[in-house]
């Protein structure tokens, strides 16, 4: 499940639905899906959530308690707590019992697909390389670790460019041809 962050109206969309936020509660979700499969004690919540700001402990329980209830039209996302420690944010990345598309792991496909990204770069058409992106899923193919990064670069997630990028073992960002 792929969702899209809205940070003028603090929504969250994902599968032709979308759910209105509060600030804080988008920004909680924002950095638990950055950070999705990692466990946050709730100070570490606190401490890049609020900062410079001083609330209660129970702040995180209350934001995660609404967020849960805001967040149960979408399948396959789920904020589980960590007993004793504090919580963690999985998603499901398709559907229990299908198995990935046959696309996805098309070799030709997936050279097509940077193709067309790198003409798109060539010619500056960072909103149709955003549109394309999002339809990973529906599309069946997954995003070069190139250009996964170059979208983020376009959305303007600088945080993620400079704090929170990591590829997978062994992958260099390496500049389209």
């Amino acid at each position: 499940m792929v969702l899209e962050f809205n940070e003028n109206g603090h929504t969250v969309s994902a599968e032709e639905i979308t759910v209105e936020l509060f600030a804080k509660e988008f920004a909680l979700l924002r950095f638990l899906y950055r950070n999705r499969g990692r466990a946050f004690s709730r100070e570490q919540l606190l401490n890049s959530v609020w900062p410079l700001e001083y609330p209660v402990e129970r702040t995180v329980d209350d934001h995660i308690y609404r967020l849960r209830k805001k967040l149960g039209p979408f399948e396959g996302l789920t904020i589980r707590t960590v007993r004793g420690f504090g919580y963690c944010l999985t998603v499901r990345e398709q559907a229990p019992g299908i198995d990935a598309s046959p696309s996805a792991q098309d070799g030709e496909l997936r050279e097509k697909m940077r193709e067309v990204f790198v003409k798109y770069h060539q010619y500056g058409q960072g909103k149709s390389m955003l549109a394309l992106a999002r339809q990973q899923d529906i599309l069946g193919y997954e995003l070069d670790p190139f250009y996964s990064a170059y979208v983020r670069f376009v959305q303007g997630d600088l945080e993620w460019l400079l704090t929170l990028a990591r590829l997978p073992s062994g992958s260099f960002i390496v500049a389209a041809s």
